[in-house]
């Protein structure tokens, strides 16, 4: 594609070979019977082999030994969990095939503390919490404590009740066997500020487009292939796809604006009016099409994406940032006079990439800013009537103190208009001591990865492909 528009990993793939499966998110509702769990499994394998994220609920089997219509009790909702993790795993491995998984259960079902204390090495978990529902206290400490225990322990409100949502990112509910595409724009895709006031809402907008052409494109070509056909809903109904922002901390940089003073300003004024021309443009061009604007959590597809306001001014070839968060980085006082970020992964290394030096870092934000920042991003996507939801991750830059996160936390975004609740990230706060104590105030390629920190946000995603 280009510098401003890009579909994600799975759909790039699809667009490039015919055979390929394009669908980032795959919903399935489990229903409480023995056909409908052997069909869970095989559906999984299948979508995995596609390399396909599948996302089932299971919230309606029955918790262990409810007596069974057809004599006996029930085992509950632990044992297949775990095959359902087991057949996800061994698509990856046996097909070689890379896919992110979650599994969901509603707070109120009996089984949920087993739930919550079941390890999966493939399937994320993600707790439902109905519309309506009220949490004790106990309940919620319960659950903060484990957020902060398990890295893929995620949650997610459900405005409908037991309908399904996309667990991902979906605000709104959909049915059994919808799915979803992802794609991206590049905030930071232009060659200077006035360029980026003057032209992103027709980009926007355009991009909007460009993504429900594909997802049409896409289903209409699954129509004739019988193993998609079993995937796919080719409904009328089944009408989503999720666009998201990269690169909004980057483009800070260059408006010298940061968390703590974003809310407010002229930059978000000029984004708030992009959005409401772009959904405009789609309500009178695909008005079929109810759900359109996310922050999905890309990992590393932000990583194609190159500043162009940077570019034109030093031809240095610095990247973006990921969706709307803080840049998780350290400024080391490079020679480039950038800040830097490692990538740390299993199968490439670790990789530094450079970004515009005024681009605010996590260490430089508040949880309290940009959980402000976040708020305000999705009351705006809201207010454009075509809105999914952000998949919001918590960065605890508090995280050694007694100002970590906590119940009141919990409690806060339970309040908030923020559909999801994703990573817990504790982020070490760097100083020069630190540096100093490890490196002897020596930092160079080799020792940088560690002297970021001690647990990066891509270390803890090395194997995930979440919405990338």
């Amino acid at each position: 594609m280009n510098n401003l528009f890009q579909p994600n990993n799975r759909l790039t793939q699809a667009l490039n070979n015919p055979l390929n499966y394009g669908f980032s998110c795959n919903f399935l509702q489990v229903e409480d019977s023995l056909d409908s769990i052997i069909h869970a499994n095989g559906w999984i394998i299948k979508v995995c082999a596609n390399s396909g994220a599948p996302s089932v609920d299971v919230s309606r089997l029955s918790p262990k030994d409810t007596k069974l219509s057809r004599g006996g009790v029930s085992s509950g909702i632990i044992p297949f969990i775990e095959a359902m993790d087991a057949n996800a795993r061994s698509a990856k491995r046996e097909l070689n095939k890379n896919h992110a998984g979650l599994i969901g259960l509603d707070v109120s079902h009996p089984e949920i503390d087993a739930f919550l204390d079941v390890k999966l090495p493939m399937l994320s978990k993600v707790v439902y919490i109905t519309d309506g529902v009220t949490l004790t206290q106990q309940m919620i400490e319960k659950l903060t404590n484990y957020y902060k225990k398990q890295p893929k322990l995620f949650f997610h409100k459900r405005k409908y009740d037991y309908k399904g949502v996309n667990l991902c990112t979906e605000i709104k509910d959909m049915e059994s066997g919808d799915t979803c595409v992802l794609g991206s724009v590049n905030l930071c895709g232009y060659k200077s500020v006035t360029d980026f006031e003057n032209n992103f809402h027709a980009d926007l907008a355009n991009s909007a487009l460009k993504l429900i052409e594909i997802d049409k494109e896409l289903k209409q070509r699954y129509r004739s292939k019988r193993d998609y056909y079993e995937l796919v809903s080719l409904g009328s109904n089944n009408n989503q796809v999720g666009l998201s922002c990269l690169g909004l901390a980057s483009l800070m940089g260059h408006f010298g604006v940061d968390y703590s003073n974003y809310v407010g300003s002229d930059l978000e004024a000029t984004i708030k009016a992009a959005y409401h021309y772009a959904a405009s443009v789609v309500k009178r061009t695909y008005p079929e099409y109810q759900r359109v604007f996310t922050q999905a959590p890309t990992v590393h597809s932000h990583l194609r994406f190159f500043d162009a306001i940077q570019n034109q001014k030093t031809g240095e070839n610095l990247n973006v940032t990921r969706t709307i968060e803080p840049l998780q980085g350290y400024d080391y006082g490079h020679e480039s006079g950038n800040k830097i970020s490692v990538v740390i992964s299993q199968t490439t290394g670790n990789t530094q990439y450079f970004y515009h030096p005024n681009t605010p870092t996590v260490q430089e934000t508040s949880s309290e800013d940009y959980f402000n920042v976040a708020i305000a991003w999705q009351n705006m996507l809201d207010s454009t009537g075509l809105s999914q939801g952000i998949s919001f991750s918590w960065f605890d830059t508090e995280s050694d103190t007694e100002n970590s996160f906590g119940v009141q936390d919990f409690k806060n975004w339970l309040d908030s208009p923020l559909p999801s609740l994703y990573y817990y990230v504790p982020i070490a706060k760097i100083s020069d001591n630190i540096i100093n104590d490890k490196f002897g105030g020596e930092v160079s390629d080799q020792n940088l990865p560690a002297a970021a920190f001690d647990k990066t946000f891509d270390e803890i995603f090395s194997d995930c492909e979440c919405g990338g």
